[in-house]
């Protein structure tokens, strides 16, 4: 899909008449009215081809990995992810590749709400990341500014799609796909880099 395109429905798609931008160029100036913020979505969800888990030949109880699983889970800081990292050594031994995925994870999560993504595939390395829906400052904001650029810059890696449903009607969903991004180590080194744009 055209990106200029893009810009342009998602003006028209603006419901409180705000103006949005038409141009690339005009994203910096949204930028001052729409400013970063910490998080434009409370979660985002991963769904991957990759193993990452607690091996049961790491954790071999069950009930001890689901528990760690949980806590996992509701980790809300660097610190407290480092701490947890140091806890499983020190009970269980280094971490498997796939622990280590997975602790990884946790950081992707935390990237994908600051840029505004809600869900993550990483699927036959390829990453494809949904916009959050149902905010239309998000449209013109820095976070959507910077994805916008940086796929500019990468037109052979990267796209804008829309999605459709069964029927082969547009869902008013959009989506980006990103190329050759093989662990979640390099999802979240993409995503960094989008951010320092």
């Amino acid at each position: 899909m055209d990106l200029r395109l893009l810009q342009e429905e998602m003006e028209e798609s603006t419901k409180d008449g705000a103006s949005a931008y038409r141009t690339v160029g005009d994203i910096q100036d949204a930028e001052q009215a729409y400013p970063m913020v910490k998080q434009w979505c409370s979660d985002s969800q991963l769904e991957t081809d990759l193993s990452i888990h607690f091996p049961p030949l790491y954790i071999e109880n069950i009930s001890e990995r689901i528990t760690l699983y949980r806590e996992l889970d509701n980790l809300p800081s660097e610190q407290q992810l480092l701490d947890y990292r140091k806890k499983l050594i020190d009970r269980f031994g280094p971490l498997p590749e796939e622990a280590d995925e997975l602790l990884s994870v946790v950081k992707l999560r935390w990237l994908c709400c600051q840029l505004g993504i809600e869900k993550v595939f990483l699927k036959q390395e390829q990453l494809t990341i949904f916009f959050v829906q149902r905010k239309e400052a998000y449209w013109q904001s820095e976070a959507f500014g910077k994805i916008i650029q940086f796929i500019i810059e990468r037109p052979q890696r990267c796209a804008i799609q829309e999605e459709f449903d069964k029927k082969g009607n547009k869902t008013g969903r959009r989506y980006a796909t990103i190329k050759d991004v093989r662990t979640i180590g390099g999802a979240i080194h993409l995503l960094s880099k989008i951010i320092e744009i």
